[in-house]
């Protein structure tokens, strides 16, 4: 391969980082699952306006329009862990604040959107600070089973466990799924704080593709990269649309009462743990991983085709559950090639832009959703997602076969 091999930590510490950092992230994402569910219940229970619905959704994703400043930082820093204590500490007394206000005076659009922003702004910093850990303490077959790891030990939390406790807690308090989350950012920090002792190994960090500009340009020169830039750019901008539309189209569409929503998207979520957990295994020998990525998209698309169509609850379930799986596998595949063909000095950066081209379509998307499904209903706002993402699948897979050819990625 062409990227750069690294320099791992000794077996023993390297696997203690690797148990801290799957424990934090599946114990936070239990309680970021009792946030998403209550942020789109309370968002429905206050307003029936799409628009207004996925406007706590385009606030979460603001912050990461300016994301590579953050990441300039964390990638200058030696101890990248100290950042993500910080920000689970600043995640955890946000979320406590604003369980008590709905506690004490109730819930409204733009307190949500308040909460999303900042919870944002220290989900930015986390994911930036944990890219530049993972490369450190985990290289080749190991680093895409760590990637393959941490995405099912979230989807465990953030996509299953989560959203089934947290939209039968919203049930007894709608202020009880952010109060369980603030202490879930809380955990997450005491289990994080050992690892601030770890320094990344060199002298001065270096300062390649320091400004933003040059790291785009960077990116949009490698020949895989790019590609996958572009996919994710595309991904992001469907997938927006859906979960913005995905509180609505379930409960008033499909007739699921809120205490179920959650237990709904649960069992969908299955899909992603398993094809996190599988594809490591399946990739180790770094073969198909074309067909991988490649099918993986398509299906996702076809799976959102498909969502839109159904009647019943039950069959929705179902493609929403291959969904699920498709992004297992592209949260395996497609983390691991970019920090491996990212610039030594430049990982939380390049993941940071990677996120940040999600996020930053993100808002585009769901505001479009949100106008398609006011004006021609949910459905097809679904619909439109699904096309969009198979299109863009079949418009990259020439370039995509050329550059894992060429690379040997």
């Amino acid at each position: 391969m062409s990227h750069e091999l690294v320099k791992t930590l000794p077996a023993s510490r390297s696997s203690s980082t690797h148990r801290r950092l799957l424990v934090s992230a599946c114990v936070s994402s239990i309680g970021d699952g009792f946030t998403i569910v209550a942020f789109g219940l309370m968002a429905v229970r206050l307003t029936r306006d799409p628009r207004l619905v996925t406007s706590v959704f385009v606030a979460g994703r603001l912050p990461w329009v300016f994301g590579l400043w953050l990441a300039r930082f964390v990638d200058r820093c030696r101890r990248p862990a100290v950042v993500l204590v910080v920000a689970d500490i600043v995640r955890a007394v946000v979320l406590g604040a604003t369980a008590m206000i709905v506690w004490t005076a109730g819930g409204s659009i733009p307190l949500l959107c308040c909460a999303a922003a900042v919870i944002g702004v220290g989900t930015l910093c986390h994911s930036a600070a944990r890219s530049a850990i993972l490369p450190v303490i985990a290289s080749g077959r190991a680093l895409a089973k760590m990637n393959g790891y941490l995405s099912s030990a979230e989807g465990l939390g953030y996509a299953a466990i989560g959203p089934a406790l947290g939209g039968l807690a919203f049930t007894f308090g709608h202020h009880v799924p952010l109060a369980v989350d603030s202490l879930s950012f809380a955990a997450s920090a005491i289990l994080l704080c050992p690892l601030t002792r770890l320094v990344l190994p060199g002298g001065p960090r270096p300062r390649t593709a320091d400004g933003g500009r040059g790291l785009v340009r960077a990116v949009l020169s490698h020949r895989l990269l790019s590609v996958l830039l572009a996919q994710t750019v595309a991904l992001g901008f469907t997938q927006s649309i859906v979960l913005g539309m995905t509180p609505l189209f379930v409960q008033s569409v499909l007739g699921v009462s809120p205490g179920w929503y959650g237990v709904f998207l649960a069992a969908a979520a299955i899909g992603g743990i398993v094809t996190g957990v599988l594809t490591p295994h399946l990739w180790s020998e770094r073969s198909g991983t074309f067909f991988l990525v490649h099918g993986a998209g398509i299906a996702g698309g076809l799976a959102y085709y498909g969502f839109a169509d159904q009647r019943t609850a039950l069959s929705a379930l179902a493609f929403l559950f291959v969904y699920d799986a498709t992004v297992g596998i592209m949260n395996t595949v497609s983390p691991t090639l970019r920090l491996e063909h990212a610039p030594a000095d430049a990982r939380a950066r390049t993941a940071t832009l990677f996120r940040q081209a999600i996020y930053s379509v993100q808002p585009v998307g769901a505001l479009l959703g949100g106008a398609i499904a006011h004006a021609y209903g949910v459905r097809a706002a679904i619909t439109v997602a699904g096309l969009a993402a198979v299109g863009c699948f079949a418009l990259t897979a020439i370039p995509l076969r050329r550059a894992v050819v060429a690379l040997g990625a």
